[in-house]
C-alpha cells in the first residue's frame, strides 16, 4: 500500500511538472513574406574579361522570385535586394501572443535563398564576404542620459561600426545609442559622421572591407559578429556554427568569408547566409516576436 501511495505521488508530480514546462508549438499559417538579403562583396585580381558568375534571385510579385545571372570582374558588391520567402507562422501555448516566422528553406532555382558564385578563371582565386543589411532596431525604453538600447544591428561589426554602414554611409543610423542599457559607458556613436569608433568621410571600398575579413580569418580580433558575440565566442567568421531550432540534430557552418579557388564555386548550401534575417543565432527564424 505504501509503495502504491508513493507511486501515485510521483505520477501526480510528473503530470504537474510536465504541465508547467511543456512547450507546444502550433503552426497557424504558411505564406510568402518579403525579406531583404545580405550584402556580398567579391574581391580578386583585375582582368580585361569578366570571370566571376553570380546567380541569385529577386522578388517578382508577392509570391515568386526571378533568377538573375551577372558575370562580373572583381571588385564587385552585390547590394541588398528583396526576395519572397515561404514561412510558417508558429505560435506557442504561453498565451502572450508570441510567435515565430519559421523559414521553409529553398536553395533551388527561384527559391529565396538560391545563390551561387562561380570562379571561371583557370589561375586566379577570389574571395567573398557577407555583411548583414538588417534594419537597426532600438528599444522603446530609455536608459542612461535618455538613450535607447540597441536591440538589433546589421552584423558584422568593425570598431563598433556595422560593415553595412561602412559600405553605405547614407543608410547609417543617426542617433547615439547604448549597446547595453545596464552600462552608461556602452555608448555607440552614430550622430553626424560618426559610426561606432570611426569617422566616415566616404564609403569604404570592397577591397578595404575584404582586408578586414581576411585579417580576421588569419587571427585578427578587430571584427566581431555582434556586440554580444565576440571573437572568443566563435572560431572564425568563416566557420561560425549555428543550430537549427526546429531540427535540433542539425547544425550548419555559416561562412561570412571564404576563398574560391580557380574553376570552383560556392552555393548557399555551403553555408553562405543569404537572407537578412532578424535573428542571428536561430537560422530557421525569419522573425522571432516576443511582446
Amino acid at each position: 500500500m505504501k509503495n502504491l501511495i508513493v507511486l501515485l505521488i510521483l505520477l501526480e508530480l510528473s503530470v504537474y511538472f510536465s504541465s508547467c514546462y511543456t512547450y507546444e508549438e502550433k503552426s497557424e499559417a504558411t505564406y510568402y513574406k518579403t525579406c531583404g538579403t545580405n550584402v556580398i562583396g567579391i574581391a580578386g585580381a583585375d582582368s580585361d574579361k569578366p570571370y566571376v558568375v553570380i546567380k541569385y534571385c529577386v522578388a517578382n510579385g508577392k509570391e515568386t522570385n526571378t533568377v538573375k545571372i551577372d558575370t562580373v570582374t572583381p571588385p564587385y558588391l552585390l547590394e541588398p535586394r528583396n526576395v519572397n520567402v515561404l514561412v510558417d507562422t508558429v505560435s506557442n501555448n504561453y498565451g502572450d501572443g508570441s510567435y515565430e516566422l519559421v523559414i521553409n528553406h529553398n536553395y533551388y532555382e527561384k527559391g529565396a535563398e538560391y545563390f551561387e558564385i562561380e570562379n571561371l578563371s583557370n589561375d586566379k582565386s577570389i574571395e567573398f564576404f557577407v555583411a548583414g543589411s538588417q534594419d537597426m532596431k532600438v528599444s522603446s525604453a530609455t536608459y542612461c542620459n535618455g538613450m535607447n538600447q540597441i536591440e538589433r544591428i546589421p552584423y558584422v561589426l568593425y570598431k563598433n561600426a556595422p560593415i553595412y554602414y561602412l559600405l553605405f554611409p547614407e543608410k547609417k543610423y543617426n542617433k547615439n545609442v547604448l549597446s547595453n542599457g545596464d552600462y552608461c559607458d556602452s555608448i555607440v556613436y552614430f550622430e553626424g559622421n560618426k559610426c561606432g569608433d570611426l569617422t566616415l568621410d566616404k564609403p569604404w571600398t570592397v577591397n578595404e572591407v575584404m582586408a578586414l575579413y581576411r585579417a580576421e580569418y588569419n587571427g585578427s580580433k578587430d571584427i566581431q559578429l555582434s556586440y554580444s558575440c565576440w571573437h572568443t565566442d566563435i572560431p572564425r567568421l568563416s566557420q561560425y556554427t549555428t543550430s537549427y531550432y526546429h531540427n535540433k540534430d542539425i547544425s550548419i557552418n555559416l561562412k561570412y568569408y571564404g576563398v574560391i579557388g580557380a574553376n570552383e564555386k560556392v552555393k548557399t548550401e555551403d553555408g553562405i547566409p543569404v537572407l537578412a534575417t532578424n535573428d542571428l543565432i536561430y537560422w530557421d527564424y525569419l522573425i522571432r516576436y516576443r511582446p
